[in-house]
């Protein structure tokens, strides 16, 4: 197929500059015939499926490799004291209740505390990035932690061997010598 320049009524010159219709006259003319590579289409239109889909495997598995590579699980030490440091300043703050069932006992971080419910909600998903992460954290030496209750609006420890209200001997029988 051959390219064909409109030109002028003038003498058969073409309407374009006289450089640009010189150098559209050298390139070669288009190839006749189909461009399509048929014979590598054949091929691979008469391939088994088995062999396709391995083919396919190979291609997306190369790219895939470099991926998979890079990813790892754990977290650097400088992450982990920022989880561990974030947990423990909501487990020492104020833990706000309105009945002994707001309340329950913290499994993490550190020793066991009286933690409200919805404290502990926020506190459970940085203690699963924190053992995902593969953090190290020290066994600390911790005493059996005593029942948690709701008192006066808090989450407090009930103490072993301490009645309730027995702090609170009438000012009339205090007897100093």
């Amino acid at each position: 197929m051959r390219i064909r320049y409109a030109t002028s009524r003038f003498a058969g010159s073409p309407l374009r500059s006289s450089r640009t219709s010189a150098k559209r006259e050298r390139t070669p003319a288009l190839p006749t015939g189909n461009r399509d590579n048929t014979q590598v289409r054949r091929i691979w239109m008469k391939s088994s499926p088995w062999l396709r889909m391995v083919g396919g495997a190979l291609a997306l598995g190369s790219f895939a490799v470099p991926l998979a590579g890079g990813c790892t699980n754990t977290m650097e030490q400088k992450e982990c004291l920022q989880v561990r440091e974030d947990a423990f300043e909501l487990v020492n703050k104020a833990q706000h209740c309105n009945s002994d069932a707001d309340c329950r006992q913290s499994d993490w971080p550190g020793c066991a505390k009286p933690l409200s419910i919805a404290t502990y909600d926020k506190i459970k998903p940085m203690k699963e990035s924190f053992t995902k992460g593969k953090c190290q954290e020290a066994k600390a030496d911790c005493r059996e932690p005593p029942e948690v209750y709701c008192k006066q609006g808090l989450c407090v420890h009930r103490e072993k061997g301490t009645p309730e209200g027995a702090g609170n001997t009438p000012v009339d029988q205090i007897i100093i010598k």
